[in-house]
């Protein structure tokens, strides 16, 4: 079992044309995937070369978080957004991620309120960090 600060942040798509955007930049159809749950994606160049990869979380419709290791993806967001009504930024937020097989057990000792049910593989939530315990 682990947990371990990436230190990946992620970068907040938000509006109305959130969903365009993010169907405009990576290489599979987000329209499909629902709100609270997450999925891989590339981020290509327009020759089809990599930019990076990372994970789009989806928290609404119009609400996506793309988190990734490198690469210039804030920039290259913001300059393809031009005309859509969206919003690109830093959501002052970091994405933790906890695995192993007592990995639920972790998350909800760690978030207060526990963990959101039902919660799994791929499952997206806002939590709060629990108050330190002694």
């Amino acid at each position: 079992m682990g947990i371990w600060d990436t230190g990946e942040r992620p970068t907040e798509i938000a509006g109305p044309d959130a969903e365009t955007l993010c169907n405009k930049l990576f290489t599979r159809d987000y329209s499909k995937l629902k709100p609270g749950r997450a999925g891989y994606g590339l981020l290509l160049y327009p020759d089809g070369g990599i930019l990076t990869d990372g994970i789009l979380l989806r928290f609404a419709k119009d609400l996506f978080w793309f988190v990734q290791p490198d690469g210039p993806v804030y920039a290259w967001l913001v300059a393809h957004a031009q005309g859509l009504n969206v919003t690109i930024r830093d959501p002052q937020s970091w994405v933790v991620q906890v695995q192993g097989p007592r990995s639920l057990d972790v998350l909800a000792a760690a978030c207060d309120g526990g963990v959101p049910e039902p919660f799994g593989y791929f499952g997206v939530a806002k939590v709060t960090r629990a108050a330190k315990r002694s």
